[in-house]
């Protein structure tokens, strides 16, 4: 075996038991224990395995958990496995009650047909604004950008007519390495990379970095045609930037308005035309930003009352209203060790 598989090997042992110490989430509450938590399609079934030793240390407690789903949660095979996957933490830990946030009306619809506890939140109103701002002393240097994974869903293939266009993308070891990567920097070699530096390696850029390359930019590109809520889509119109969006499914027009969203179909050549439509709109950031915010709250509202029933039915009597401003964070989601909440409770 050669050092690079052994690498490989070690890598993938590290993070399988790393699952097991920490996870993807928010603590909303610590009395009673309310945790907000990413929830990945792919990883349903492996979902109780990583958590179940946060909820063995905490099973004399009365545990809720909101689940926020990322990616296009609305099919009936992936009910069949959201249910296993609850009945499972119930049958082990009947202290744990379990909630959904949908990111559409469809999803919303289907949980509930399946006796899933759900309203309807789209996970973009987590975005943080307060991170995600225009900033008028920036100049503009790009005519359109793209904030997407370079995985084949994104379609980035659809922004190679662009003459003008950045990319921001997170990625990981084995992404930077396939075959579509080559392909798309092969395929719009006019794009510049805001996550390589000046010797071509990559960098991490922080929310901070992103919002200010967002500012540097004048449209926002959402090009896939089936996924999630796609949080970039939030970040864009917060930092005052008009979309261009092909049709879709998954939640991400929740906040889009046809004043400063225009929607194509899947064609390089229609995107290009609608990006230089919306620069010559020429539309208020402050207004996009405004009206997006406006939109966040109603979900941001929905988020509220769901705790503050918890807390009302679990016989506490304070403010969920008056507590947000020093619970909120950006997405309301982080990876962290679940020892650090555990210490906490």
């Amino acid at each position: 075996m050669v050092e690079k598989d052994v690498d490989n090997l070690k890598v993938k042992k590290f993070e399988k038991i790393a699952k097991k110490f920490a996870g993807y989430y928010g603590i909303i509450s610590v009395d009673p224990v309310v945790i907000h938590v990413g929830r990945f399609l792919d990883q349903v079934p492996e979902f109780f395995v990583s958590y179940k030793s946060l909820f063995e240390c905490l099973k004399s407690s009365e545990f809720h958990l909101i689940n926020s789903w990322r990616g296009f949660a609305e099919s009936d095979s992936l009910m069949l496995r959201i249910k296993a996957s609850d009945e499972l933490i119930r049958d082990n830990f009947p202290n744990v009650t379990s909630y959904n946030l949908c990111n559409t009306h469809k999803q919303l619809e289907l949980f509930k047909a399946n006796n899933l506890e759900s309203i309807f939140c789209n996970h973009n109103c987590f975005i943080d604004e307060r991170i995600f701002h225009p900033i008028d002393s920036i100049t503009k240097e790009f005519d359109a950008v793209y904030d997407a994974r370079i995985i084949e869903l994104k379609r980035h293939y659809l922004g190679s007519k662009i003459k003008s266009i950045a990319l921001l993308y997170a990625r990981n070891d084995e992404e930077r390495q396939t075959d579509y990567f080559a392909k798309i920097l092969s395929d719009i070699p006019q794009a510049y990379l805001y996550n390589h530096n000046e010797s071509g390696d990559y960098k991490n850029l922080s929310p901070e970095d992103v919002n200010r390359c967002l500012n540097e930019c004048k449209v926002g590109l959402c090009l896939s045609e089936k996924e999630g809520a796609m949080l970039a889509s939030a970040q864009y119109l917060l930092c005052g930037l008009p979309v261009v969006s092909t049709e879709n499914l998954g939640g991400r027009d929740e906040f889009f308005d046809e004043e400063y969203v225009v929607t194509v179909r899947a064609d390089p050549d229609e995107v290009k035309h609608a990006v230089q439509y919306l620069i010559g709109k020429n539309i208020s950031r402050e207004s996009i930003r405004k009206q997006t915010i406006s939109r966040m709250k109603e979900h941001r509202e929905r988020f509220i009352d769901l705790v503050q029933n918890i807390y009302y039915n679990a016989g506490y009597d304070r403010s969920f209203k008056d507590e947000w401003d020093s619970v909120f964070f950006n997405k309301l989601l982080k990876y962290q060790s679940f020892s650090g909440i555990i210490q906490r409770i």
